[in-house]
């Protein structure tokens, strides 16, 4: 893995933990470490009782695997969807915050590229067991691929 992929793992790692720590203070009723703007979505989530805390919490344990460098492909699919849901807020609700969320997207969809190979085997219509795992035979998956 290059310097490129390297620098965006750990700035990708770094802004997850950040906004997770933010968003956990929040939830925990404190100040917010770093002012955002906070939409009336965000007290939607919050009220639910659980939503805003899941999604905080896994965006601070994908954010801290990233900064370790471990199970990357799998945090990336992970944080797939709150990046989506990132974008779309600062698209459609608040602009002033697309800038922040196009730089995640692309750092984002960046990593994704480094570890496509990774991603291969999913992105089969009819996978096998050896496409996953091409040590294996088909004596150790009976009846599989027929």
């Amino acid at each position: 893995m290059g310097k490129m992929a390297h620098a965006s793992r750990l700035l990708l790692g770094t802004i997850f933990v950040l906004a997770g720590v933010n968003g956990l203070w929040f939830v925990a009723g404190w100040e917010l470490l770093f002012q955002v703007r906070v939409d009336p979505i965000i007290y939607g989530m919050l009220n639910t009782g659980f939503m805003l805390t899941l999604e905080k919490v896994t965006e601070l344990a994908c954010g801290i695997l990233l900064l370790a460098n471990r199970y990357v492909p799998l945090v990336l699919v992970v944080l797939a969807p709150i990046v989506v849901n990132i974008v779309g807020l600062h698209l459609f609700r608040d602009p002033a915050g697309l800038p922040q969320a196009l730089l995640v997207l692309v750092l984002q969809l960046y990593l994704v590229r480094v570890h496509w190979q990774s991603y291969r085997p999913l992105l089969r219509a009819r996978p096998t067991p050896t496409d996953v795992f091409p040590e294996a035979t088909d004596s150790q998956f009976p009846g599989e691929g027929r």
